[in-house]
């Protein structure tokens, strides 16, 4: 089962399934009726090259996951709403993101980028809330999907929480009191760590 996170996705999980929208390039409206043969489906990796994802059907929208499967949701409610299954290699370990692409006629090309992290969300058991915001240096914009880790201590031995970047560039912690590191990682960007708060 894959686990999705805030802004992004745990490397090496399986069994991701992604909503893909589909318009018409003539006119912005939904595009119905679209099955697996009309598909061109494609990932990108960090550092690799583009990779091919044959489509297949897939028997129901809620079917179990197969690699490449595609289905229309539901036109009449949904118009345009489509399931597309990645294959486990696109979120394998070993890179920071993926953009994952399907291609079909008539229609915008759709694209999802997906960070992928080596960190199982676990926002700490402490009895006080804590916030914390990363935002670039250069430009003070939030800075989202980026792995937050918490350590109690300055070599990053014993982490005590964990979490991604939401879009405003927060993730939200329960901790105790006392310093505490930060540790940051995102694809992009030189952090130094860790930096050094105060918890009360």
């Amino acid at each position: 089962m894959s686990e999705k996170l805030q802004g992004g996705v745990l490397a090496g999980s399986v069994d991701l399934s992604i909503p893909v929208i589909l318009r018409s390039t003539t006119d912005n409206t939904a595009v119905t009726g679209k099955a697996f043969g009309d598909v061109t489906a494609s990932y990108w990796r960090q550092g690799g090259i583009r990779v091919d994802i044959p489509a297949i059907t897939l028997a129901a929208v809620n079917s179990t996951h197969a690699d490449g499967g595609f289905k229309e949701v539901d036109s009449t409610n949904m118009p345009g709403t489509y399931r597309f299954d990645l294959s486990d290699a696109a979120i394998a370990t070993g890179a920071d993101w993926v953009v994952a692409s399907i291609k079909v006629a008539g229609c915008y090309i759709f694209f999802q980028m997906l960070n992928l992290t080596a960190n199982i969300i676990d926002l700490g058991a402490g009895a006080i809330e804590w916030t914390y915001t990363l935002t670039d240096g250069d430009t003070s914009a939030p800075i989202d999907g980026a792995s937050v880790w918490v350590t109690t201590d300055s070599i990053g031995s014993n982490v005590v929480a964990s979490g991604v970047t939401d879009d405003a560039g927060q993730v939200t912690f329960h901790l105790d009191s006392g310093t505490r590191y930060i540790w940051r990682s995102r694809a992009g960007y030189n952090f130094t760590n860790p930096q050094e708060e105060v918890i009360a």
